[in-house]
């Protein structure tokens, strides 16, 4: 079946902007969401009724191109991503609260 209520929406700002891939890290209060400029976006988890103003989010550069997967580890240590310029980055999950204001919760590594 389909689903047919949409929970919460949160639509990007623009046609560059768009999100490419997510991944739920629901024990570690995070959803991440990779966007079409190669960027991660980290929101809170759960998300509120509101839409993107309610749900601000902290955005890493990760790639150079756009974002085609996102995996987290079952520890949430770690995120996982790929682009479409082929690279694999293992991304260390720093944790964090909103409200710290911190701007550095990734730290990436190149994986060969």
């Amino acid at each position: 079946g389909h689903l047919n209520n949409t929970v919460e929406e949160i639509l990007p700002e623009g046609p560059n902007a768009t999100y490419t891939a997510i991944s739920l890290g629901a024990p570690i209060g995070h959803l991440f969401a990779g966007t079409q400029q190669g960027h991660v976006r980290i929101f809170e988890w759960p998300l509120k009724p509101g839409g993107a103003q309610a749900n601000p989010f902290i955005q890493v550069e990760l790639h150079a191109h756009s974002i085609t997967s996102l995996s987290l580890c079952s520890n949430g240590r770690f995120l996982y991503s790929s682009c479409k310029g082929g690279a694999v980055l293992a991304s260390r999950v720093k944790a964090f609260t909103f409200a710290s204001g911190e701007k550095e919760e990734l730290t990436p590594a190149l994986l060969d």
